[in-house]
Protein backbone atom coordinates (compact mmCIF):
# COMPACT_ATOMS: atom_id res chain seq x y z
CA UNK A 1 0.00 0.00 0.00
CA UNK A 2 1.45 3.27 -1.11
CA UNK A 3 0.05 5.67 1.49
CA UNK A 4 3.23 6.99 3.12
CA UNK A 5 4.01 9.73 0.63
CA UNK A 6 3.46 13.47 0.19
CA UNK A 7 -0.06 14.21 -1.02
CA UNK A 8 -0.46 17.99 -0.78
CA UNK A 9 -3.13 17.49 1.88
CA UNK A 10 -4.64 20.67 3.31
CA UNK A 11 -4.61 20.25 7.07
CA UNK A 12 -7.54 22.66 7.49
CA UNK A 13 -9.84 19.85 6.37
CA UNK A 14 -10.31 16.23 7.45
CA UNK A 15 -10.16 13.01 5.41
CA UNK A 16 -13.45 11.63 4.12
CA UNK A 17 -13.79 7.89 3.56
CA UNK A 18 -16.47 7.06 1.01
CA UNK A 19 -16.61 3.35 0.15
CA UNK A 20 -13.07 2.57 -1.11
CA UNK A 21 -12.07 6.19 -1.71
CA UNK A 22 -10.28 8.45 0.76
CA UNK A 23 -10.73 12.13 -0.08
CA UNK A 24 -7.92 14.34 1.20
CA UNK A 25 -8.45 17.88 -0.05
CA UNK A 26 -7.50 18.48 -2.85
CA UNK A 27 -7.11 14.87 -4.07
CA UNK A 28 -8.14 11.29 -3.35
CA UNK A 29 -6.74 7.78 -3.29
CA UNK A 30 -7.97 4.19 -3.21
CA UNK A 31 -8.27 2.95 0.38
CA UNK A 32 -7.06 -0.57 -0.45
CA UNK A 33 -4.14 0.17 -2.79
CA UNK A 34 -3.11 3.72 -1.85
CA UNK A 35 -3.07 4.68 -5.53
CA UNK A 36 -4.29 8.09 -6.69
CA UNK A 37 -7.70 7.94 -8.37
CA UNK A 38 -7.32 11.08 -10.47
CA UNK A 39 -9.69 13.25 -8.42
CA UNK A 40 -8.93 16.91 -7.85
CA UNK A 41 -11.03 19.67 -6.31
CA UNK A 42 -10.58 23.35 -5.69
CA UNK A 43 -12.43 25.76 -3.52
CA UNK A 44 -12.31 29.49 -3.15
CA UNK A 45 -11.44 31.04 0.18
CA UNK A 46 -13.22 29.84 3.24
CA UNK A 47 -12.79 28.00 6.45
CA UNK A 48 -14.73 24.98 7.58
CA UNK A 49 -14.78 21.26 7.09
CA UNK A 50 -15.85 19.34 4.03
CA UNK A 51 -18.88 17.12 4.56
CA UNK A 52 -20.02 14.37 2.25
CA UNK A 53 -22.80 12.03 1.29
CA UNK A 54 -22.30 9.05 -1.00
CA UNK A 55 -22.59 11.20 -4.15
CA UNK A 56 -21.73 14.79 -3.17
CA UNK A 57 -19.29 16.82 -1.11
CA UNK A 58 -20.21 20.16 0.52
CA UNK A 59 -17.97 22.92 1.85
CA UNK A 60 -17.38 26.62 2.12
CA UNK A 61 -16.02 28.05 -1.12
CA UNK A 62 -16.79 31.70 -0.43
CA UNK A 63 -20.46 30.61 -0.67
CA UNK A 64 -21.83 27.07 -0.35
CA UNK A 65 -19.63 24.97 -2.63
CA UNK A 66 -20.28 21.42 -3.72
CA UNK A 67 -18.82 18.68 -5.91
CA UNK A 68 -21.06 16.09 -7.55
CA UNK A 69 -18.99 12.90 -7.26
CA UNK A 70 -20.90 11.24 -10.12
CA UNK A 71 -20.46 14.11 -12.59
CA UNK A 72 -17.17 15.56 -13.76
CA UNK A 73 -18.26 19.18 -13.31
CA UNK A 74 -15.71 20.30 -10.71
CA UNK A 75 -16.60 22.69 -7.92
CA UNK A 76 -19.96 24.41 -8.23
CA UNK A 77 -21.46 27.08 -5.97
CA UNK A 78 -24.86 27.88 -4.52
CA UNK A 79 -24.49 31.64 -4.11
CA UNK A 80 -25.86 34.17 -1.68
CA UNK A 81 -25.39 32.12 1.46
CA UNK A 82 -22.36 30.81 3.21
CA UNK A 83 -21.69 27.90 5.53
CA UNK A 84 -20.25 28.58 8.96
CA UNK A 85 -16.62 28.17 9.90
CA UNK A 86 -16.86 24.60 11.15
CA UNK A 87 -19.10 21.69 10.06
CA UNK A 88 -22.15 23.47 8.74
CA UNK A 89 -23.54 21.87 5.56
CA UNK A 90 -24.99 18.57 6.74
CA UNK A 91 -26.10 15.95 4.18
CA UNK A 92 -28.74 13.73 5.78
CA UNK A 93 -31.75 11.78 4.56
CA UNK A 94 -31.58 13.06 0.98
CA UNK A 95 -31.34 16.71 2.07
CA UNK A 96 -28.54 19.16 2.69
CA UNK A 97 -29.25 21.03 5.90
CA UNK A 98 -27.47 24.27 6.69
CA UNK A 99 -28.34 26.14 9.88
CA UNK A 100 -27.73 29.87 10.09
CA UNK A 101 -24.13 30.62 11.02
CA UNK A 102 -23.91 34.39 10.55
CA UNK A 103 -23.96 35.43 14.22
CA UNK A 104 -20.84 37.48 14.84
CA UNK A 105 -19.67 37.08 11.24
CA UNK A 106 -18.11 39.97 9.36
CA UNK A 107 -18.17 38.30 5.93
CA UNK A 108 -20.07 39.87 3.05
CA UNK A 109 -22.48 36.91 2.75
CA UNK A 110 -24.88 37.79 5.54
CA UNK A 111 -28.20 36.42 4.32
CA UNK A 112 -29.43 35.14 7.65
CA UNK A 113 -31.28 31.92 7.01
CA UNK A 114 -31.34 28.24 7.76
CA UNK A 115 -31.92 26.22 4.61
CA UNK A 116 -32.72 22.71 3.47
CA UNK A 117 -31.82 21.75 -0.10
CA UNK A 118 -33.42 18.81 -1.90
CA UNK A 119 -32.53 17.25 -5.25
CA UNK A 120 -34.99 18.23 -7.96
CA UNK A 121 -34.93 16.76 -11.46
CA UNK A 122 -31.84 16.05 -13.49
CA UNK A 123 -29.12 18.21 -14.96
Amino acid sequence: RNIERPMGYRSSSRPIINDRTVYLEPGAFDLMTGEDIGFSMERSYGCGMITSSENMMFFRSATLGYVDLEADAGTENFGGIRPGCWINAIPAGGLVLMPDATAGCTCSYLNRASIALHHYGTR
